[in-house]
């Protein structure tokens, strides 16, 4: 079936359609939502109300080929919305004395290990961090999302970047 078929079989509400279309972006949007929340059981409503949405507001779609990056779409901006109900954030404005931390180069901290360290992060660092680094996102774009200012989010970012880097480095100590 193409995805031209499955999204019309979709609009017309067929079960078996919804479900093909489920079980094909589920994993990639718990990934998305999970890793903007870091909360599985939250991430997971937020995945279902993605979904939900996304099959109330199929006949939307333009480009059937586009149907994964348009329902992760929803899914991040749910996750967002869902985050910035339970994030403060330092509003100062971005500040030159924050020493930028040397990025050392490892080649032996194993994925698992930076994911753990990025959990350990305050939320509003994590979800910087997330937006900008593995989302792609711009500063300008991340602020209009958190509803922030823009230098906010560059000072949040800086800070983040520090932590994670000291906790890698806390890491790579420990194994040496």
């Amino acid at each position: 079936m193409s995805d031209k078929q499955l999204i019309e079989r979709i609009a017309n509400g067929e079960a078996e359609a919804q479900l093909i279309f489920y079980k094909l972006h589920v994993d990639m949007l718990f990934v998305t939502a999970n890793r903007i929340l870091n909360n599985p059981q939250v991430a997971e409503d937020v995945v279902h109300d993605a979904i939900l949405k996304a099959f109330e507001n199929i006949q939307n779609l333009k480009n059937p080929l586009a149907a994964s990056g348009w329902v992760r779409t929803i899914a991040r901006r749910m996750a967002i919305d869902q985050l910035k109900k339970e994030l403060t954030f330092e509003t100062d404005e971005f500040r030159d004395d924050i020493q930028e931390a040397e990025v050392p180069e490892y080649t032996d901290i194993d994925l698992s290990v930076i994911r753990e360290a990025m959990e350990k992060l305050p939320a509003g660092y994590r979800a910087i961090l997330n937006l900008h680094l593995l989302e792609d996102m711009s500063f300008d774009e991340i602020a209009k999302l958190l509803e922030i200012k823009s230098s906010t989010v560059r000072s949040q970012f800086a800070r983040g970047r520090i932590k994670l880097i000291t906790l890698l480095n806390t890491y790579h100590v420990r194994q040496s």
